[in-house]
């Protein structure tokens, strides 16, 4: 298996909404977090850049592209990264 199915998840202070977003496939962490970055920096009216830390990068699945099987990732979803952190990260000395 060597693509991960990730989807972005709403993390929200005050439990309002708090559910899962659509699914994004990446072959793996690093690639899945240029891509967020990318995306958090460049559109002025996303979400992602008015609220950052209120998103985490969450991967919820492992999808075998040449079998077309989708497993859970043990024991449930993990996180990747806060979307507020990543964007810190890469403003304070990071790509």
């Amino acid at each position: 298996i060597y693509t991960i199915a990730y989807t972005l998840s709403l993390h929200d202070a005050l439990p309002i909404l708090k559910e899962f977003g659509p699914l994004l496939l990446m072959p793996n962490d690093e690639t899945a977090l240029r891509g967020l970055a990318q995306i958090s920096r460049s559109n002025e009216s996303s979400p992602l850049k008015a609220y950052p830390h209120d998103y985490d990068l969450m991967c919820v699945a492992e999808f075998n592209p040449e079998s077309g099987e989708i497993g859970p990732v043990d024991p449930r979803p993990r996180l990747v990264v806060n979307v507020g952190g990543l964007l810190e990260s890469l403003t304070s000395g990071g790509r």
